[in-house]
This record gives structure tokens, C-alpha cells and sequence, in this order.
């Protein structure tokens, strides 16, 4: 057998090898693509999940502000009325003292 027979017969076996495979790796490559397009749609819907969830987030946390406040309102609404009620006691007392 010459050398020229001899690489003919080598490249030959090698194409029919990767011949073989061909199948093969466009399965995988459509399987790939298939993996591929779940995780884009999975990732489309965690991201407008995400977008209601922020939206929801800053409806709370407004009302959380707007709590605050009416908290913080009504702590001074408290205080006034004790110190009112205060200078009202010691008014009466020293009203009845007298008497």
C-alpha cells in the first residue's frame, strides 16, 4: 500500500467518523437552543415578576412613611395633652389648696 493510499484510507475513515457525529451535534445544538429559550423566557418573566414586586415594595413602603408620620403626629398630640393636663393638675391643686 502506498503512503498516498494509506492517508486516502485515513481521511476517509476520519470523514465517515465525523459524518457520524453530525446527527449527534445538531441534536445537541437543538437541545441547546431549546435550553437556551426556556432560561430567556423563564428570565423575561422573573424580571416583570420583579418589576410587580418593586412596584409593591414602594406602595409599602410609602404606607410605612405615611404611618410614620401620622405616629410621629400623634405623639405630639400626646405630649401637648400631658403637658396641658399637667399644667391643668397643678392649677387645680393649687386651686384647692386654698380653699
Amino acid at each position: 500500500m502506498s503512503e498516498k493510499n494509506f492517508y486516502d484510507d485515513l481521511l476517509r475513515h476520519q470523514l465517515t467518523q465525523l459524518s457520524a457525529k453530525v446527527p449527534e451535534l445538531e441534536s445537541a445544538f437543538q437541545g441547546n437552543n431549546l435550553i437556551l429559550n426556556v432560561c430567556v423566557a423563564y428570565s423575561r418573566k422573573v424580571a416583570a415578576e420583579n418589576v410587580t414586586l418593586k412596584e409593591r415594595l414602594d406602595v409599602a413602603e410609602a404606607r410605612v412613611e405615611d404611618q410614620d408620620g401620622q405616629i410621629r403626629q400623634l405623639r405630639v398630640q400626646a405630649e401637648t395633652m400631658l403637658a396641658r393636663l399637667d399644667r391643668h393638675g397643678a392649677w387645680s391643686t393649687e386651686k384647692t389648696k386654698g380653699k
